[in-house]
């Protein structure tokens, strides 16, 4: 469904039955830009928007380790307390907020991806005036101090670490665990 909503955000002149289909799945897209702030607050800058979508996934790396602290600390508390008879696993809940990241990131992977894309997307207008424009705040690309090449050097890591590099953790997490992954589909 959520890549059907990609398909759906494309400006393709699609057949009416595949434009009532797109609707109706849209009901299940999971859209951040719903609450677009730059409709409450005319000044909000594409900038500020386009960081703090970028920065989504690290908010919530940083929620999780900040929860995985505190547990790790009040089990230590506990047992230190006399509370717990038995040296406790410190890190024993690690696994489970790892696939509560993994999980919220499935689901802003593509809006990160489509985010750091749309700082590459340069297009001409209609009728052609010779000169490329990013299309997320028309404005022409590459001019010095713009929009896009202030974005650009962020743009390169976040399609490197997020786009490339999610993939490639879930796939090594998935070989890593192949064995137990086939005995959890057995059973």
């Amino acid at each position: 469904v959520q890549v059907l909503a990609i398909f759906a955000r494309l400006k393709v002149r699609w057949p009416l039955w595949v434009k009532q289909v797109l609707q109706i799945l849209s009901l299940f897209n999971f859209n951040i830009d719903i609450a677009a702030p730059e409709c409450i607050m005319p000044e909000f800058d594409y900038q500020v928007k386009w960081i703090l979508m970028m920065s989504l996934p690290l908010f919530f790396m940083a929620f999780l380790l900040l929860i995985f602290l505190s547990v790790a600390v009040m089990k230590g508390v506990k047992y230190y307390a006399g509370c717990s008879g038995k040296k406790p696993k410190y890190c024993s809940h690690s696994n489970k907020l790892l696939a509560m990241f993994i999980i919220v990131f499935y689901f802003v992977y593509l809006t990160v991806t489509r985010r750091a894309l749309d700082i590459f997307n340069c297009n001409p207008t209609d009728p052609d005036d010779g000169n490329l424009y990013l299309e997320v705040v028309f404005e022409e690309c590459g001019t010095p101090g713009g929009t896009q090449m202030r974005l650009l050097p962020y743009a390169i890591p976040a399609l490197v670490f997020y786009t490339i590099g999610y993939p490639l953790v879930v796939m090594w997490v998935f070989k890593k665990n192949a064995t137990q992954i086939q005995s959890d589909i057995v059973l």
